[in-house]
């Protein structure tokens, strides 16, 4: 799944253990940063790690594709929503059924009745950006913040299948330097562009929006 070695035209699917290892490192980080638990106070660099991970095994994997001839893009997205929108109704049922018991105010309430709305839309992250601010709700009260995550990486993969198929085609079906120097200049302008909006004062573009956190993925 991870790609392929040179001259080898047969897809890898075998298993990689460390990537399950990454995996429990970051879901450790992050739990443990959530419950408060001492030492985990970074913990939240565990989202970082599984954008990381998930670039490393989907672009690798629509790469071995093309090479192969094999790659379409209505079966990739089709494979993305088997994969992700299953369980997403599943924690969205429940998140609706418990809410109208447990939000305290109707600030709240509002809040999350327009969250719930562009949740399954993929775009709660652009919603919690634009709420950011003095006024804005305590974390914990945002019973669906956590979809930032989701969002943020589907609106990656709206784009890169494209991009990638682009790089390959002009590039005489292959991935050679300029494939390379392209995904290097992608990640550095949007490293640069995280590192200048990164802010704890007011709106942090740097944290919510898909561009300025497509490095991780590259």
């Amino acid at each position: 799944m991870a790609g392929r070695g040179a001259g080898n035209n047969v897809r890898q699917t075998h298993y990689l253990d460390f990537v399950d290892g990454l995996r429990a490192i970051a879901i450790i980080a992050v739990v443990g940063f959530h419950t408060e638990v001492p030492g985990f106070g970074g913990g939240f660099v565990g989202v970082d790690v599984f954008f990381v991970i998930s670039g490393f095994l989907i672009i690798n994997q629509i790469r071995s594709d093309l090479e192969n001839d094999k790659f379409s893009i209505l079966s990739f997205y089709a494979r993305r929503t088997l994969r992700i929108l299953p369980p997403l109704i599943v924690m969205l049922v429940a998140v609706y059924s418990a809410a109208p018991f447990i939000l305290p105010t109707p600030k709240v309430a509002f809040d999350f009745a327009m969250s719930a709305v562009l949740s399954p839309t993929v775009a709660s992250n652009i919603y919690f950006f634009f709420k950011q601010g003095y006024f804005d709700l305590a974390a914990n009260q945002k019973p669906l913040l956590h979809t930032w995550t989701l969002a943020v990486e589907e609106q990656f993969y709206f784009v890169v299948p494209a991009l990638l198929m682009a790089i390959f085609y002009f590039g005489k079906k292959k991935f050679g330097w300029p494939a390379l120097a392209i995904a290097v200049l992608l990640a550095v302008v949007s490293w640069a562009g995280a590192v200048r909006n990164t802010t704890t004062i007011d709106r942090n573009p740097a944290f919510y929006l898909m561009h300025w956190r497509a490095w991780e993925f590259i």
